[in-house]
């Protein structure tokens, strides 16, 4: 599974070693892409969704038509 860093001007802070997905460093307009295999995407997407429930923030995801890559927007 490879995981891209956030896309934005600054540089992102260094992960903490317990969290998979750097969903807590994204601002608002932040856009990350992850690629890997369909349960890696499919694993991606359900901790977002889990995030953003319990941090009560907002994201979309798009999944590629293979579904072996996914971009993750934060909306809010």
């Amino acid at each position: 599974m490879k995981i891209g860093q956030i896309e934005t001007t600054t540089e992102p802070i260094q992960d903490h070693w317990r969290r998979k997905y750097p969903f807590n460093k994204m601002k608002i307009d932040d856009v990350i892409s992850i690629e890997g295999t369909e349960n890696d995407i499919h694993k991606a997407c359900l901790a977002v969704h889990n995030y953003g429930r319990r941090n009560d923030k907002k994201f979309r995801y798009r999944k590629s038509d293979d579904k072996l890559s996914v971009r993750i927007y934060r909306i809010s």
